[in-house]
């Protein structure tokens, strides 16, 4: 089973977010019509702490057992602000909005959150960890006029909205032709 980490936002924001993506594709359609990317679904919109990828279902209960625990970060507010892209120079392959309020929080809930799973042999990612809502995926053979798409990117770097972060969820992602679908397995509250 492929396994991650997250923090889920709330209903009106994946709305919210979702609405704003739309708008950056439209834009996009206009600028640069040879970009191609497959566009999160507004119930898929999250903020990923660890990934964990392909684990055996015989190792989900200690998974489950080493995230039980209340965390030590507390519920806290999350703000979202500004379209980017991954990489940040050269062809794009991933659509993103960051985090503006909340960002030291869920960098110290992703370094708790690896922690706990550090002694089950998941290394932590060796990348600086940056606090994101993936929103769209480029497609291999995507071409992007990369002047037009900075500027569609910049033209929406107002905030897009806010909620409470509460929980971390642990997902399982099922893959299919059709595209990923989330299926929480565990929340974990955080502490009040």
């Amino acid at each position: 089973m492929r396994l991650f980490t997250a923090v889920e936002l709330d209903a009106g924001l994946r709305t919210t977010v979702w609405r704003a993506a739309r708008e950056l594709a439209q834009s996009l359609e206009r600028s640069t019509p040879r970009f191609r990317a497959r566009w999160t679904p507004e119930e898929n919109l999250h903020i990923t702490l660890v990934f964990l990828g392909e684990t055996p279902e015989a190792r989900l209960a200690a998974l489950a057992d080493a995230l039980k625990p209340t965390f030590a970060t507390r519920v806290f507010a999350l703000g979202l602000t500004g379209f980017g892209r991954f990489p940040p120079s050269g062809a794009p392959r991933v659509l993103w909005l960051g985090v503006g309020k909340g960002h030291e929080a869920l960098t110290a809930l992703c370094g708790e959150t690896a922690a706990r799973f550090l002694p089950l042999g998941f290394e932590p990612e060796r990348r600086k960890y940056f606090p994101h809502v993936t929103v769209a995926r480029a497609t291999d053979e995507a071409k992007a006029d990369r002047a037009a798409l900075r500027h569609a990117l910049e033209a929406r770097s107002g905030d897009v909205g806010s909620c409470t972060a509460t929980h971390v969820t642990l997902f399982r992602s099922r893959l299919s032709p059709k595209g990923a679908a989330y299926e929480p397995v565990l929340r974990v509250p955080l502490k009040a």
